[in-house]
């Protein structure tokens, strides 16, 4: 279990900066594993809503491909945001004021369960556990503030 080794008071100065990605993803119906190697970013993007990109390649048995995501994180207030996707569509929401988070989403008949752990400063960590009719993989993504890139943390 994954412990939580700080608050967050102020989520875009935490989130805020380039970060390291390494991501893990495990099909669970046919047995793939991908790994997933790049950079991410938040930015500000308008008053209270950061913007995040994420660029970098994903492996497979089979071969590499570039990949990359956008998201946006809104209405950021103290430790917590709104996830939503690049379109503005709502994702989910997100509270590390405690260092830890669980979600729930249901997408279609797809459930997406989260767990968001502050563990260190300047490392993140995000499992995703998803199950449907169309899916059943798990993701651990490992989050590092780039080296040079100034600590936002609070409340160590």
């Amino acid at each position: 279990m994954l412990a939580a080794t700080c608050t967050i008071s102020d989520l875009a100065a935490f989130l805020g900066g380039s970060w390291d990605v390494e991501r893990r993803l495990v099909d669970h119906a046919g047995g793939a594993t991908l790994r997933f190697d790049g950079t991410a970013r938040w930015r500000p993007r308008a008053a209270a809503e950061l913007a995040y990109d994420e660029r970098g390649v994903l492996a497979r048995a089979d071969g590499r491909d570039e990949a990359w995501r956008e998201l946006r994180y809104a209405r950021l207030d103290g430790g917590r945001a709104e996830v939503r996707y690049a379109d503005g569509r709502p994702f989910h929401e997100l509270d590390l004021s405690r260092g830890r988070w669980r979600t729930l989403v249901a997408c279609g008949r797809d459930v997406y369960a989260g767990l968001f752990v502050v563990v260190a400063p300047d490392q993140l960590v995000v499992r995703w556990r998803v199950r449907g009719p169309a899916k059943a993989y798990s993701s651990t993504t490992c989050y590092r503030r780039r080296a040079g890139a100034p600590s936002a943390a609070h409340g160590a």
